[in-house]
Parts: C-alpha cells; structure tokens; sequence
C-alpha cells in the first residue's frame, strides 16, 4: 500500500474563482511515469516563457529519479488525479552532480541532494506548493546526511528563484548550460545544511536580473546572491561578499 505523506486543502482556480479540494502527498514510483509525463507535457505545452524549464525525458525520469537509491519524486493528488510533483536526485560521484561545479571537494559529493524540478498545474498554481514539498526534502535531506541542497534555477523564473532564496540557498554560479536546458542560462544555488548561522555580508550590491554581465563578474569576484526584491516590472538580486 501507498505510504501518505500528508493531507490537505488546496484552493484550485476554475473560471473566476477558488474551489477548495482535498488533496494528499505520496512518494511516486516507476508506475507512476505516465501521470508524470502527463502532467509534465501539459505545464510545458502552456508555459509562457520556454526558458524557464528544462524538460527531462521519460529515461532519465526513470533512471535517475524513480529508481531506486538514485533519486525521488512527491506527488500532489487530488482524487486520482496529480496535480503537482517535486523531483530530486541523489547523485553521488555520478558525471551530472554539479557540485564539482561550484568546485566542492570530492569526498562531499556523495553528501549532495539535487532539486531537480518542481511541477504544477496551472490550476493549482498559488498554494505553496513548493514550500510544501521542499520543507519535506529539507527534512529528508537531514536524515540522509545529505548536506549540500543544490539547484539550478533560470534567472526569469521568479517565484523558484524567491523560494529557494527564501530556504537560505546562495546563487553560486551563473552559466549558460547545455544538453536539456539548450543552451538557456541557469543560477547554481547552494546550501550547506550544517552551516546553522546566517551569514553577515560585508558589502551588497542589488543587480537587475537581467544584467548578467555584472551579475557575473560579482559571482566571479565572490560574490554570492542571497535575496530578490521586487522594482515595479521587473526584480533585482541582492549580492553580498564575506
């Protein structure tokens, strides 16, 4: 039998108003991939901006979420239906931790947990669902001993960005990435979870996100982003040094 992780109310849009529905959070398995992809397609097909999400394909999803050690996925159901989903993966000395990217030491990549996506249906879109998933991955990160929480996030995408940056990850790094995300810009955020202080700045400087030249040469200088703020159309990314 399917373990509940938790129980609820979610207000879901239809027309011009809220309806409240009952909703319930599991983990998904491999028998799960066609609702995921289901779901996964719809979002992508209805995004506005193309950019901001890196599809992954059925392999990988199965491969190196789904199975077994590798990763994991919470589903948001509302009835039968999935509604929303969270992936992660855990992935070792594997070529695709970006930890080595942020140049961590060897022996603490096998200490690295992935927040590999988080999808929700328009419908649904307003109830914190990612807060809701990521406090139990934080949880579930802890007990695994898996200490750095890293992410990669489009500089356009807002509401990921303010979630993250809310949970005390620090943009790293900044690149243009290849293979699915083709060639679209992503932020590399990290978070060590035995650092327990919030860090002190010495000097900040608040950045346009669409200057990335700047935002760059900060990160490059040592620099790490810590907080966004919105500035009537559009947000800036405040970047302090230690």
């Amino acid at each position: 039998m399917l373990h509940t992780i938790e129980k609820g109310i979610l207000k879901k849009k239809e027309r011009d108003t809220f309806k409240e529905v009952e909703y319930f959070m599991r983990d998904l398995n491999q028998k799960d991939i066609d609702k995921i992809m289901e779901l996964k397609d719809f979002v992508v097909k209805n995004i506005e901006n193309s950019e901001v999400f890196a599809s992954s394909s059925r392999e990988i999803l199965l491969q190196e979420v789904l199975k077994s050690n590798k990763g994991l996925a919470l589903g948001i159901f509302v009835k039968d239906e999935l509604v929303a989903y969270r992936s992660v993966k855990f992935p070792g000395d594997a070529a695709y931790n970006i930890g080595r990217e942020i140049s961590l030491p060897e022996n603490e990549l096998g200490k690295v947990i992935y927040l590999q996506a988080t999808v929700v249906h328009p419908d649904y879109r307003g109830n914190g669902i990612q807060k809701k998933t990521l406090e139990y991955i934080f949880n579930l990160a802890r007990e695994k001993r898996l200490w750095h929480i890293l992410s990669t996030i489009s500089p356009y995408n807002y509401h990921s960005l303010k979630n993250t940056l809310d949970y005390q990850l620090r943009i790293k790094e900044l690149k243009a990435r290849s293979g699915g995300y083709g060639g679209s810009l992503r932020y590399i955020l990290h978070r060590d979870l035995r650092e327990n202080q919030e860090k002190v700045y010495q000097e900040i400087i608040a950045i346009d996100h669409k200057d990335i030249k700047e935002q760059s040469n900060l990160l490059k200088r040592g620099y790490e982003g810590f907080a966004i703020e919105k500035d009537q159309d559009s947000y800036k990314i405040s970047y302090g040094s230690r």
